[in-house]
């Protein structure tokens, strides 16, 4: 997985303290991460759903989500 918005990230915990820790597994996680099915994202990260053409992480316990394009 590509994340192309890491400074995105930052901004948001910058002001949501409690986010950072969950945010940065989160990106620990996906960055480098080479899926090629929904079923492989959800083997690591149970708390993801597709909707559409995008995927939907649950961060900290449901607290914040971040919404992925797929390509």
């Amino acid at each position: 997985m590509n994340v192309i918005a890491k400074r995105i990230l930052r901004e948001f915990y910058g002001t949501h303290a409690n986010a950072r820790g969950p945010m940065e597994d989160w990106f620990k996680i996906c960055v480098g991460a080479e899926w090629t099915t929904f079923a492989e994202v959800k083997s690591l990260i149970a708390s993801v759903d597709q909707v559409g053409d995008r995927l939907v992480f649950n961060i900290g316990g449901n607290k914040f989500r971040i919404v992925c394009g797929i390509s």
